[in-house]
């Protein structure tokens, strides 16, 4: 089913003097270019329902663009009317609108304060908006008696005060309108795939949340402010639990499969099926019905909160499930020193780390590092690898040995009085149920 676009127009009242118009701007008349004799066939409140713009030579002519859903327009309608009067013969200004001559009397019918008003109005207006393309009404064309462009205005600069003075002297140099170009835009697509030159540094928060793709690799890259605080997450065709996991993690831990307890009736929309029982095509089509592509983007001053603003947004996307951290019991590899002897303590080199599949080398860095690794070589042993050692400071090792091993893992972390060992703890772990 395709996305169905609803446009709602809301007339309201209210202070700006402006309001967007839907006419993208475009190369038109200049202060000082003769205009065309321009016919106009749906004037309201004529004679003849009809004029041309030669009708108005000899006096001082004010084109009024505007729209029925304009506030300011419609409340500069009744001094449009006064001013007329006052110039009868003289000056006239005739508001100009692309919209109905339906649409208008609609207006008039319905604003109280519009009914006894029967200035001309020229409706259904196209070839008027081609010659003076605007971004913003009200906007307002001055001509002279000769049919020069004398000034282009907004609201403001039609007084009584300033027709006197350009009908004594059209070389009167009133305030030009600032009207800036407004791009074409299709309210049928989203606004990042309009042609508007939209640039990553234009983007000030982005979310963006889309299915599985073709091509893309499963995977997570995330980008960090100086101050370590994270700016964006890129997820692709990544599975709603890993989702979850970086959105509770932190930048010093994260929540890997082994510390994710599901409690929900149907796994098979959260677990990747194995494909030596279900096959590698049977893989391929669970991804596509399972895996997404998400995207995080926030300023500095909301990134320190960017993990609880992506746990909202999860929550928001997906309402069926309800995550969150509980402390419960659970195997867990710890790591653990085996005496009181400092043999970590870091000598005070420049910081230094490298992780290989025989041989890891940290110097000057925490153990929260090595703890990180592990529970992505030694995921297999299906149980979290937690540090409780409780060493803060910084540390100088090498181990060299297989690090999907875990007794290789262990005879070299003797060296240095340090062991992994199983125990059953209450730890932190990320929950997920079903929210109903």
């Amino acid at each position: 089913m395709k996305p169905i676009l609803c446009c709602l127009a809301l007339l309201c009242l209210f202070n700006s003097a402006s309001a967007q118009t839907s006419i993208s701007k475009s190369n038109g008349l200049a202060i000082g270019s003769l205009v065309p004799d321009v016919a106009l066939h749906n004037v309201m409140n004529h004679p003849s329902g009809k004029a041309n713009l030669s009708d108005y030579r000899g006096q001082l002519l004010i084109l009024d663009f505007w729209a029925t859903w304009c506030s300011p327009c419609i409340a500069s309608l009744p001094k449009t009317d006064s001013l007329n009067k006052v110039f009868i013969g003289k000056a006239m200004i005739l508001p100009i609108t692309y919209q109905s001559k339906e649409d208008v009397s609609k207006l008039f019918a319905k604003v109280s304060y519009l009914r006894n008003i029967a200035i001309p109005i020229a409706t259904s207006e196209q070839e008027l908006h081609k010659l003076f393309p605007h971004s913003e009404i009200p906007h307002y064309i001055w001509i002279d008696p000769q049919g020069k462009v004398v000034a282009i205005t907004g609201y403001k600069e039609v007084t009584s005060d300033n027709i006197t003075k350009m009908l004594a002297s059209s070389s009167v140099a009133l305030k030009q309108k600032d009207d800036q170009v407004i791009l074409p835009y299709d309210r049928s697509v989203p606004l990042i795939y309009n042609k508007v030159d939209i640039v990553p540094e234009d983007i000030l928060f982005q979310s963006l949340l889309v299915k599985y793709k073709d091509g893309f690799a499963s995977r997570i890259d995330v980008l960090a402010y100086p101050d370590n605080t994270i700016a964006r997450l890129t997820a692709t065709n990544t599975d709603l639990r890993n989702l979850y996991a970086y959105a509770f993690s932190s930048i010093k831990e994260k929540f890997t499969t082994a510390r994710i307890i599901l409690e929900v009736g149907d796994t098979t929309r959260l677990v990747y099926p194995d494909a030596d029982k279900v096959g590698e095509e049977a893989v391929r089509t669970w991804q596509k019905r399972n895996t997404y592509c998400y995207e995080l983007l926030v300023p500095p001053a909301i990134s320190k909160d960017f993990f609880s603003t992506m746990q909202q947004e999860l929550s928001r996307i997906f309402p069926q499930y309800i995550a969150s951290i509980e402390k419960r019991k659970t195997k867990v590899l710890a790591l653990v020193r085996t005496s009181g002897d400092d043999k970590i303590k870091s000598r005070g080199e420049a910081a230094f780390s490298d992780f290989g599949i025989a041989e890891v080398v940290l110097t000057g860095r925490n153990l929260n590092m090595l703890v990180a690794h592990w529970n992505y070589t030694l995921q297999l042993l299906k149980v979290p690898i937690i540090d409780q050692t409780g060493y803060t400071g910084k540390v100088d090792l090498v181990l060299k040995c297989s690090q999907s091993n875990l007794e290789s893992i262990g005879k070299a972390l003797q060296a240095y009085d340090l062991a992994l060992v199983y125990k059953t703890i209450p730890v932190d772990m990320l929950v997920i149920k079903d929210a109903h």
